[in-house]
């Protein structure tokens, strides 16, 4: 069995197409048409305008992430401590150097 290209009509009544693999598995398909024809005229416009199209990778092509709360320029891929994080930490320091002065002055005097 070759690789063929298939012309159906779905649920809705749009006509489709799809490529088979001699394998039969479906390696593309075509969007709903509303005649016959129009999805035929898309199969041929596939056989002629892609023989040789190239490969563009769109999945390794940057991204602008979307609103952040780092500051510009900060390397969001190792993210630091938030002002809250360093206010938190800075009063658990606090409470911690407090406990060993308490008990450290309990055992001197």
């Amino acid at each position: 069995m070759a690789t063929k290209f298939e012309l159906y009509k779905d649920k809705a009544g749009e006509f489709r197409w799809r490529l088979r693999h001699q394998n039969g598995e479906i390696i593309a398909s075509g969007e709903g048409y509303t005649t016959k024809a129009n999805a035929l005229n898309g199969i041929e416009s596939v056989k002629k305008n892609a023989p040789d199209a190239p490969t563009k990778d769109m999945i390794t092509k940057a991204e602008k992430p979307a609103e952040s709360k780092y500051a510009p320029g900060m390397d969001v891929s190792k993210p630091g401590k938030s002002p809250a994080d360093w206010l938190a930490i800075g009063v658990i320091a606090l409470f911690v150097a407090w406990v060993i002065y308490v008990v450290v002055t309990q055992f001197i005097i």
